[in-house]
């Protein structure tokens, strides 16, 4: 723009930043004047997303391949309700690929001594964490754990971090997950439980529910037949011992017949022959 108060008129750059003409996001971007023009670009912690254009958390974290493959290695698990299987974190957990990473940090210091930040009464916390980037270090810039910027190094997967202490003394614990809570498996529908050592959700046998499925998918039940049934009940899966059962539709529990009476369809238990 054009100064009139100098005694000679001169033009003098505007500053776009702060003119309010820059478009950036204050909070992941960082917006600097050039002469005559201004430059936009992502701050420390955040790289630039090709598609949306805008700029994205940085996870510190996956940068070494090996958190990825924990992670995968811990899902599996879970999945096969294998997770109680898993055992010390040193015995499954993948090792970090760079010593340096922030998955690197946290596993060998984890490894080496397990209250290198904190304290005595501070448990093992070999994984990595993201978080948005913090220049000052983790926990709002606590003096022991300056390095963590961007990432917290946390309990191994399939377990939740408890921070205690206070300002001046740091205590993280590991405590496990409440994988029901998770799952919320009544939420399912009547009779559904979790099982927690697994991980999944289960009918409650305990109380004489039963699992089946229909169009909709899984239920439980009650009923030890229904007019759904085409293969009788898991213990009475051989042809020949068909007709020695028929299905009370009052009921809904299987009965053993007498005389010549036979089952033509299980979907059709309710209409049997007398003999």
């Amino acid at each position: 723009i054009q100064n009139s108060t100098a005694p000679y008129f001169h033009c003098i750059d505007v500053d776009e930043c702060k003119s309010g003409v820059a478009s950036f996001d204050p909070i992941t971007e960082e917006c600097k004047n050039e002469v005559g023009s201004y430059a936009v670009s992502c701050k420390v912690g955040y790289q630039r997303n090709t598609t949306s254009g805008k700029c994205d958390d940085l996870n510190e974290c996956a940068q070494d391949p090996a958190w990825r493959k924990t992670i995968d290695k811990f899902l599996t698990a879970k999945k096969e309700g294998k997770v109680s299987e898993l055992g010390e974190w040193r015995e499954w957990m993948v090792k970090p690929e760079n010593s340096s990473s922030a998955y690197g940090i946290c596993w060998g210091k984890a490894n080496a001594n397990p209250n290198y930040w904190f304290t005595s009464a501070s448990d093992p916390v070999p994984f990595c964490r993201n978080t948005p980037y913090d220049a000052r270090g983790g926990f709002n810039g606590h003096r022991a754990v300056a390095s963590w910027k961007g990432f917290e190094c946390a309990c191994q997967p399939g377990t939740k971090t408890k921070k205690g202490g206070s300002a001046v003394r740091v205590v993280l614990s590991c405590e496990d997950e409440d994988v029901c809570a998770q799952l919320k498996c009544p939420s399912l529908g009547e009779g559904w439980i979790c099982l927690k050592h697994l991980g999944q959700c289960a009918c409650d046998r305990s109380k004489g529910y039963v699992q089946r499925v229909n169009d909709q998918g899984a239920y439980c039940t009650k009923d030890e037949c229904t007019a759904e049934d085409t293969q009788g009940p898991s213990t009475v899966n051989n042809f020949k011992h068909r007709s020695l059962i028929s299905c009370d539709p009052l009921t809904k529990k299987w009965k053993e017949v007498t005389g010549y009476s036979f089952i033509l369809q299980c979907n059709q238990c309710s209409h049997r022959i007398d003999g």
